[in-house]
């Protein structure tokens, strides 16, 4: 590049001012189907700014192919309109300058994201978006431009004529503007507004949002239509190879990558569904159901027996450790199965954990083994919800790396809870600090040596506020002047050792006024972002719960022998295997539902469905464990099966995380809305 001509025109041009006295050209080395260089303006030796600089390539080009004054005419039009473009400054068709026409813009100092799998961030879910005939059209014929000096490709004419005839039956509502050759790398985030961005979607959420989630059978198309526009562009690279203006070294070897490609897309078109399922799971999730059930299998069965003779063993079971949760903890870690809860973390759906949290359901020591136990689970969500960077360093930290624990506050002996307005617990203002007065219980997670703090909802009153604006969340420290804990619960006699349920005073507890958790008056609003999932995520273990007491009873049913046959043989025995069967199965669809709701419409739209899911699954899940023990006869009362203690899990969670009462009034609340919708009053 003749840099002392190019800087003689951008003078004249009035692009660059008269006292720069150098370019220093960089070559870009990404992206170069049209070469791109960074233009340093120097003043003497001072760098006063940089440009841009987007030039056609050399030599005999394909139709249509690399109209960067069309590119620059867009860029144009969209800047003066005030969209976050680059500004450009000029265009050039006088190939004298530099060989080639060129045009100059602004240099946009940005974050570029380079691999597209995004392995450091989150995924997100994003809109539906509509293109596939459009795209198969666009591609197609980029093929067929290519093709006028490549040899043609049978097998991509094969797999383009495949996906033209199922394009009819994919439905296309939504208009759309979709860049043909759009890469994450083509875009420049501000580092500012944009940092929260949390990357692209998986494989499940990427289903979802196309629309395909309910007809697996059009995934099949999609991932044609990917392979075909792969593949035409590796055939375009290897026509301009033909060409001799390829910016690749290797290009000469993309036909080969373009008939291998076009193989893919028929194979995966061709491919058979097999499942049937309406949820079906992402690769990633298969892969960790596949380490879970193994970790499961290889250590948590066999830990259980040792876990409950190591608190029998305890002079003190309160204050001890469990050694064995410890050794689980260690191998969850190394195994890639810790926090699989928080899709901040896992990069996992609500819809890709269900599976995972059904499975560490079936054990009573899984969950926490994998750091996904109540009520540290839902405290997590709040606080990287709602928390302070320093409330988020502090406490939510050292949660995520399991070296605490914590508890939730917010039941009252005194009142009926499950109105949580009538809460009496008072967090007041005093000065620089607010003190917490009042009793609350079961405080599941207390009784722990590792629970260091509590999340403590209570009354702010203020006449200024709304009726569920009078309660405000607040961090306790537990070894806070005045916290104390009065006893330990039973559930049905069981006191959940080492952990256990608690009641706990706080007789005018005092914490600074950084603890308070978003703001005063905000404690029902972060209590429906924390139950929401957190009530999901009991559903899930429910289900898995139940299907180890349907083992555990389809097992006893084959052992055992009664009036001359086995039980399986009775029809009684039967009837209890199949209902089960039934009301699982019906109780697990009904949870992927309102996972996906979660997943797509958030927790206020997906509430009605959370609901559903709430009160049924705890009561499918008792019914089943219940018939499991009359199938055991007395065994199932002992200790000597889990089903005893399943039973007591299912029935409390009939009521923890609000009782069935308030869910079914809920329900028909939201039901009686839509219908006075839909039904004239004059018709009623």
């Amino acid at each position: 590049m003749d840099t002392d001509a190019l800087l003689t025109y951008l003078q004249e041009k009035q692009v660059v001012p008269k006292d720069v006295t150098k370019i220093s050209p960089e070559k870009c080395s990404h992206g170069q189907s049209n070469p791109t260089y960074i233009l340093s303006l120097f003043s003497g030796d001072k760098l006063i700014r940089k440009l841009v600089f987007r030039r056609k390539p050399h030599g005999s080009l394909l139709p249509k192919a690399h109209q960067i004054d069309r590119e620059f005419m867009l860029l144009e039009a969209l800047h003066q309109q005030h969209f976050p473009v680059p500004q450009v400054f000029h265009y050039c068709k006088d190939e004298r300058i530099v060989d080639t026409e060129f045009y100059v813009m602004e240099f946009v100092d940005g974050v570029i994201f380079r691999d597209p799998s995004l392995p450091e961030l989150s995924p997100i879910q994003r809109r539906k978006t509509n293109f596939f005939q459009r795209q198969l059209h666009v591609w197609t014929k980029q093929y067929e431009l290519a093709s006028q000096l490549a040899p043609r490709i049978q097998e991509f004419e094969d797999l383009s004529r495949h996906l033209k005839n199922k394009s009819t039956h994919i439905i296309e509502n939504e208009l759309v503007l979709t860049h043909g050759d759009f890469r994450l790398d083509n875009v420049v985030f501000d580092p500012v507004t944009n940092a929260q961005f949390n990357g692209i979607p998986d494989e499940t959420a990427f289903i979802n949002m196309y629309g395909c989630q309910d007809r697996p059978e059009t995934w099949s198309a999609f991932i044609g239509l990917s392979a075909l526009r792969l593949a035409s562009i590796a055939q375009g690279v290897y026509a301009r190879s033909i060409q001799g203006n390829a910016s690749a070294e290797n290009a000469s070897s993309a036909r080969a990558v373009a008939v291998e490609l076009s193989k893919v897309g028929i194979q995966e078109f061709e491919r058979s569904t097999d499942s049937v399922s309406l949820f079906p799971s992402s690769q990633r999730s298969k892969q960790l159901l596949e380490k879970l059930v193994s970790f499961l299998n290889d250590c948590v069965y066999a830990a259980e027996e040792a876990f409950v003779s190591e608190i029998r063993a305890s002079d003190d079971s309160w204050s001890m450790e469990s050694q064995v949760i410890e050794g689980l903890k260690s191998e969850a870690k190394k195994r890639g199965l810790w926090n699989l809860f928080l899709p901040a973390t896992s990069g996992l759906s609500q819809l890709e954990y269900a599976p995972l949290a059904e499975v560490m359901g079936r054990s009573l020591i899984a969950a926490e083994a994998c750091n996904c136990s109540a009520p540290d689970t839902g405290n997590m969500e709040l606080l990287h919800m709602y928390g302070t960077d320093k409330q988020k360093q502090q406490w939510l930290v050292p949660l995520l790396e399991g070296k605490i624990r914590s508890c939730f506050c917010m039941t009252e002996p005194d009142v009926a809870s499950s109105d949580a307005t009538n809460m009496q617990c008072t967090i007041t203002r005093v000065g620089d600090h607010y003190q917490i007065t009042g009793r609350k219980w079961w405080s599941t997670g207390a009784g722990s040596s590792r629970c260091k703090f509590a999340i403590v909802m209570g009354l702010t009153p203020s006449s200024s506020r709304p009726k569920h604006e009078q309660h405000s969340m607040v961090i306790v420290p537990l070894d806070s002047q005045g916290v104390h804990l009065v006893r330990p619960l039973t559930t049905f006699g069981y006191d959940d050792r080492p952990s256990g349920h608690f009641e706990i005073m706080f007789d005018a507890v005092r914490v600074p006024l950084e603890n308070i958790i978003v703001g005063e008056g905000k404690g029902f609003e972060i209590a429906q972002g924390r139950l929401g999932p957190g009530r999901l995520h009991h559903c899930m273990r429910a289900i898995g719960m139940a299907e180890r007491a349907f083992e555990l009873m389809c097992a006893r049913s084959l052992q055992r022998k009664a009036f001359g046959q086995r039980l399986a043989k009775h029809g009684m025995i039967q009837e209890k295997i199949a209902l089960s069967r039934i009301e699982i199965d019906q109780s697990r669809l009904l949870v992927m539902q309102a996972a996906r709701a979660l997943d797509i419409l958030g927790n206020k739209k997906a509430r009605k469905l959370l609901s559903m899911a709430k009160v049924a699954i705890p009561r499918m899940a008792q019914l089943v464990v219940d018939r499991a023990i009359q199938v055991f006869g007395a065994a199932g009362l002992s200790s000597d099966v889990p089903l005893a203690l399943m039973f007591a899990g299912a029935r409390a969670l009939r009521i923890a995380d609000g009782p069935d009462e308030v869910h079914l009034l809920s329900i028909a609340k939201y039901e009686l809305i839509d219908a006075a919708k839909q039904i004239p009053l004059s018709k009623l």
